[in-house]
């Protein structure tokens, strides 16, 4: 035989083992996917089976607890909830020469340099300035 053919000869082998191999993986895909499939059964099963119990309990919970009604001689409690409002921010930062103001806390303000920010006290003198709000700044 000439090195041709056995060079050809080699190479059906490699491609023999190569396909077994693959065949190989597949088949232990394949029952990985099984095992998977059934663990999925499973817990769907488990899950209608928690979904019953959970409906008789609050069945059974209702039945159990009258419901509450408001006696008229008795006044109904009034919880008073105090809003806090959110105080403006004392400081508005720009830069020389940017086109926005930013409130302190805005991650955009802190990455002004310190040579080149200006403090506005109020939204007014930034806007008059000439500078427009940053969407952190509201209202």
């Amino acid at each position: 035989m000439s090195s041709i053919e056995n060079n050809v000869i080699r190479s059906f082998e490699f491609v023999r083992k190569d396909v077994m191999n693959l065949q190989s993986q597949i088949d232990a895909l394949s029952e990985a996917q099984d095992k998977i499939l059934d663990l999925v059964r499973q817990l769907r099963l488990y899950e209608t089976e928690l979904q019953a119990r959970i409906s008789r309990l609050e069945l059974a919970s209702r039945e159990q607890k009258p419901e509450k009604q408001a006696s008229p001689d008795k006044p109904t409690e009034v919880r008073v909830v105090k809003v806090s409002q959110k105080r403006t921010p004392k400081h508005y930062l720009g830069t020389k020469d940017g086109k926005l103001f930013h409130i302190e806390s805005c991650p955009f303000a802190q990455n002004i340099k310190p040579k080149n920010r200006v403090k506005f006290k109020s939204k007014v003198k930034a806007l008059n300035q000439g500078l427009k709000p940053c969407r952190c700044v509201k209202g």
